[in-house]
């Protein structure tokens, strides 16, 4: 059986364990509670980037609605210019047919 001065020592020795334990409990905690808040952090910053990305891409997909616009913009104007020549390379060929009548009546006469 053992003694009272065994017991003490051993209640002590536990206790000391215990204090021992809670220290790096503590120390653990501390460092837990730092690195959750890097990542809290981080978690904000990540947030921050994907609201920017977002309004971003609202951006970019307003700018490609604007060029197709102006690209069908451009098609319409294109076609347009297109038939004007087409109106003009028959005005000009009905020009040349004049002309030429009047130069043979001319040269005839």
């Amino acid at each position: 059986m053992a003694t009272t001065d065994e017991n003490l020592e051993i209640l002590v020795d536990q206790v000391g364990r215990l204090t021992e334990g809670l220290t790096e409990f503590r120390l653990d905690m501390t460092e837990i509670k730092g690195m959750l808040r890097q990542q809290a952090h981080t978690f904000e910053q990540v947030a921050h980037d994907i609201v920017a990305i977002k309004d971003s891409m609202a951006e970019f997909k307003d700018s490609m609605a604007q060029i197709r616009e102006s690209i069908a913009e451009t098609d319409r104007t294109t076609k347009r210019q297109a038939e004007t020549v087409d109106r003009l390379v028959t005005v000009v060929d009905r020009q040349a047919q004049m002309l030429d009548r009047l130069m043979n009546d001319r040269a005839n006469n």
